[in-house]
């Protein structure tokens, strides 16, 4: 049986870091900060972990308290070591470590990963979805909002990118999210075919949420207006 190169390279950098990764799992980010310091090479590696994770993936992924200083500043000083396309490397699910940030909510990641490359707030998914959105679907309104600042190179209000926007916040019930962006862009989700099916789906998945003077009940009036 030949085994595939990829794969026994992953094994092998997975052998060489599983120190590191028990490190990251328990957020012991003084031995984290030793073994890099001994080994600066993880900062680069394509994989510490099954699923290829880089380090940054690993550090956001199990980063237990978002509100953590010292997790922070060590994601700081670790971004600051490695060139912006480091940042860029994506899982085997087709996630950076930002786009991870915002599917978690963890905002204070993902403020020092965009210090270190702001082009990647535009870095889609295998499903073509930007963080932005991401962080809409997961009702993480603060990161969300962030994002909706930092994001740039791509219109998130027009078309299927801000239809989707817009549905997302609809299915997290961020229902005064959503009505203050249709005030702020009165076509979002409207300007062709695709984008009102797209929202009015969402809508649908909604129907007991349409009591009168709801939010939703707003929101759904302005959307067929």
């Amino acid at each position: 049986m030949m085994i595939n190169s990829d794969d026994q390279e992953e094994d092998e950098y997975c052998a060489r870091y599983w120190p590191l990764y028990r490190m990251i799992e328990k957020n012991d980010w003084r031995g984290v900060e030793d073994f890099v310091t001994n080994d600066p090479d993880a900062l680069t590696a394509k994989t510490i972990a099954p699923g290829s994770m880089t380090i940054f993936h690993a550090i956001v992924e199990l980063w237990v308290d978002v509100e953590s200083d010292d997790a922070t500043c060590l994601l700081d000083k670790l971004a600051s070591k490695v060139d912006p396309q480091t940042l860029e490397q994506r899982d085997d699910i087709g996630y950076t470590a930002l786009y991870q940030c915002a599917v978690k909510g963890n905002l204070r990641a993902l403020k020092v990963l965009v210090k270190y490359n702001p082009d990647l707030t535009n870095k889609r998914d295998t499903l073509d979805s930007l963080p932005v959105i991401q962080a809409a679907y997961h009702g993480h309104k603060d990161t969300f909002q962030y994002l909706r600042e930092v994001t740039h190179g791509v219109d998130i209000y027009s078309g299927n990118d801000g239809a989707n926007m817009l549905s997302r916040l609809i299915d997290a019930t961020l229902y005064d999210v959503a009505l203050d962006l249709l005030k702020l862009y009165p076509t979002i989700g409207r300007d062709n075919i695709d984008s009102r099916r797209i929202v009015l789906n969402a809508l649908a998945e909604k129907p007991y949420a349409f009591a009168s003077g709801s939010r939703l009940g707003h929101l759904q009036r302005l959307i067929y207006n």
